[in-house]
């Protein structure tokens, strides 16, 4: 039996996709290359302490929203 077969996994990963965004949004403001911006937005300013999480993604959207000119309610 190979060592490696055996050994503890050393990290986890989690994963947000665009149809996340779009869930928060109806699937009707953003496009797709919109909804990964906000994606790499997200993973490259949110707060390690926080983490990522739904009011994470909203702030993000509405963010974004603001930062591009578009349309918030």
């Amino acid at each position: 039996m190979k060592t490696h077969e055996k050994q503890t996994p050393q990290s986890i990963s989690v994963k947000w996709h665009i149809d996340d965004i779009k869930a928060i949004e109806n699937g009707q403001d953003l496009t797709d290359a919109q909804c990964y911006d906000v994606l790499c937005n997200i993973k490259d300013n949110h707060d390690a302490n926080i983490g990522i999480n739904w009011d994470v993604i909203v702030d993000a959207i509405w963010d974004y929203k603001i930062e591009n000119d578009l349309e918030t309610i």
